[in-house]
């Protein structure tokens, strides 16, 4: 998927909408680029942002890239990469040969009726839907393109008052021709298996757009087989096009798009200026309207063997129910491994891949549809041979059941009528839907003291109601959202008012209490969760820390830690009364020698990272975050009362750190 950036000296006939006839790439060399430290790795994310190469491959962890790169610029690739000890491979010598072999190859096939023996044109694709006759599907026409081609949308169905409702689109970008022969394949799969469907079929509607960018599919045919855009015509520019999966309201004009016309990331003069991106934005807005519950989004591109969960905007960011995505992600990938053995990875978006801004999928989550995710498929390049249509199809409709599975297994619920668990400690554990937290309700509680509960409701919205209270003005109660992938605080509501009810969503709340002088009493909370499940988070470490003193090394019990790791470390030592400042800082410890930091580094500590959120000013504030080997200066709690973060990426680890507090 990753897009087709070209300087503008060899593509200039391309960008310039100008050509006649097929586009050749005799001469283009594919290199396959081996990254075995993160100084290696680094320098390829640099020339991966630049303008002179085509990453067929991104650069997300170690191990190889594939970079296309024209006859002329193939010499000042190499002597980069030498400059840099990155061993490379030349993948493919003449990617012209790969793209006459396909043609080959479907011209001994079928062309003109569609069997997924080979790739069909936008004709061949209409005929096949115009025709459908069945008493499960129906064919509408959601839009034309600009050039006036219709974009249709397949609906299956059993019948009766909509029903929770899957979407998968396919053929966004043009030259991923493998999605659009997903696409029919999922659809006649279900016209002529219908037998197989009757139960999923009872329980939801599936909507299947496959051919969503006809004008640049069919231009990939007829002119240039890596063109990427759609067709539009742009004001002042002899370029056309734009990339349709830059050009979502959600997050536009941000990382990996561009305000040139001329670039293959083009984001469009304004959100949805593109019919074919209006065209799914209003069929979804109509659909809820006519009362149509999406539950589920899949957008089917190429290539890299990945799931992509929301956000995919940037690096760090996760929407509230995560750990959901996540696990529905990798039960979605183990079944498609199980079909024929390919492996795929899951995870967010820019993490595994690379930030992208105004994309389908994040606009599909931020809408409001739970379940939203890209899959990139298989191949080792954009041209994948026509006989592994069939077999892809297999394994991604395989996957694709999972999602469904997951969808049937998504029922809204109600509030419980009263609390399910009570706590009357002064911090705590709790996992259910719905709890009262009843603290002292006749006994002073002392100057100084705070307490934490983690609140982990099983659901997407929780209401909170505080029954009794006798905290004095100035202390206070604060359920505050955590991002529990970024370690970062979200949205935080006061709990104040006796009665008063707030709704706050989230499936991770810090519950803080802070007392300040005076008599202050305990008070009695409640809260209730509701809605879509959301998938109480997973951390891969975890403790509260109550002590006046100590330490604590992570991982416990030495050796490495891994990929995707998240961790939370409470730091509470004033549970017992007394409020004091306390002194944090790594000390040297023995452990694999005496290093007591060694998480993986670079500049801004972006990839892994240890985060630490103090409170103070009744929020949660970070004051500081540090990585790589150095340890950082002692500093001070200035109440007291943090907590420690820890997260990784998807590649390097290290043996982790040890903090003490004093």
């Amino acid at each position: 998927m990753k897009v087709a950036i070209f300087v503008a000296l060899t593509l200039v006939v391309l960008t310039s909408g100008s050509q006649t006839g097929l586009r050749h790439f005799k001469g283009y060399q594919v290199i396959s680029a081996l990254a075995t430290t993160r100084e290696q790795l680094d320098a390829l994310r640099v020339l991966y942002f630049i303008n002179d190469y085509d990453f067929w491959t991104s650069p997300n962890g170690l191990g190889a890239t594939d970079i296309m790169a024209a006859p002329e610029l193939i010499p000042q690739l190499v002597q980069l990469l030498t400059e840099k000890g990155i061993e490379f491979a030349i993948k493919f010598d003449d990617v012209e040969k790969l793209v006459e072999d396909e043609r080959i190859a479907n011209a001994k096939a079928s062309i003109g009726r569609i069997d997924w023996t080979s790739y069909q044109p936008y004709d061949s694709i209409v005929q096949f839907l115009t025709t459908i006759n069945s008493n499960i599907a129906t064919v509408s026409v959601i839009g034309q393109t600009t050039e006036g081609r219709d974009i249709h949308v397949v609906k299956f169905s059993s019948g009766g008052p909509p029903k929770k409702s899957i979407l998968i689109d396919s053929n966004i970008h043009a030259r991923e021709w493998i999605a659009g022969a997903t696409g029919t394949w999922i659809i006649n799969e279900l016209l002529t298996n219908s037998a197989n469907y009757t139960a999923i079929l009872q329980e939801v509607d599936i909507y299947v757009i496959p051919m969503i960018n006809a004008d640049g599919y069919e231009y990939t045919w007829t002119s240039d087989r890596m063109w990427r855009k759609t067709r539009s015509v742009n004001a002042g520019s002899s370029c056309m096009g734009c990339d349709p999966n830059r050009n979502f309201p959600f997050q536009w004009a941000g990382e990996s798009t561009s305000s040139d016309p001329c670039t293959d990331i083009y984001h469009g003069s304004a959100p949805l200026t593109e019919p074919e991106t209006q065209a799914i934005d209003r069929f979804v807005r109509e659909s809820e309207a006519a009362g149509v519950e999406f539950y589920a989004y899949a957008s089917l591109h190429s290539y890299s063997n990945l799931w992509l969960i929301p956000w995919g905007y940037t690096t760090g960011m996760y929407p509230p129910d995560f750990p959901s995505l996540l696990s529905l992600g990798q039960d979605a990938v183990a079944a498609l491994q199980a079909v024929s053995g390919t492996i795929y990875q899951a995870g967010q978006g820019a993490d595994i891949l690379y930030g992208a801004d105004g994309t389908s999928y994040d606009w599909a989550k931020n809408h409001g549809i739970k379940y939203s995710c890209t899959i990139e498929m298989r191949g080792n390049s954009f041209v994948l041979p026509p006989e592994q249509i069939i077999p892809n199809a297999l394994e991604v409709w395989a996957a694709l059941k999972v999602l469904i599975q997951r969808v049937i297994e998504t029922v809204p619920v109600e509030e419980d009528p009263t609390p399910v668990e009570t706590v009357t400690t002064c911090g705590g554990d709790i996992e259910a839907s719905s709890a009262a937290i009843n603290f002292q309700l006749d006994t002073d509680i002392p100057p100084g003291q705070s307490c934490v509960w983690i609140v982990k409701p099983n659901f997407e919205s929780t209401r909170v109601r505080l029954v009794s209270s006798g905290l004095l003005a100035g202390s206070g109660i604060y359920f505050t959202e955590l991002n529990t992938y970024s370690g970062t605080p979200g949205e935080q509501v006061q709990i104040a008012n006796i009665g008063q009810d707030y709704t706050i969503r989230g499936n991770f709340f810090l519950v803080t209490l802070t007392v300040t002088v005076g008599a202050n009493k305990g008070f009695s909370l409640e809260w209730y969760s509701s809605g879509l499940a959301g998938g109480a988070p997973s951390f891969s470490g975890f403790a509260s820390l109550t002590t006046p003193t100590g330490s604590y090394s992570y991982p416990v019990g030495g050796g490495e830690y891994g990929n995707s790791e998240n961790a939370l470390f409470i730091i509470n030592p004033a549970l017992a009364g007394l409020m004091m400042k306390r002194a944090f800082t790594a000390l040297t410890l023995p452990r694999q020698g005496t290093r007591t930091l060694d998480v993986e580094n670079d500049s801004t500590c972006s990839y892994d990272a240890v985060s630490v959120l103090s409170w103070q000013n009744n929020q949660y504030t970070q004051i500081t975050r540090f990585c790589g080997t150095s340890l950082p200066a002692p500093f001070n709690l200035p109440t007291g009362l943090a907590f420690v973060t820890f997260k990784s990426d998807s590649s390097v680890t290290g043996t982790g750190f040890t903090f003490t507090w004093a």
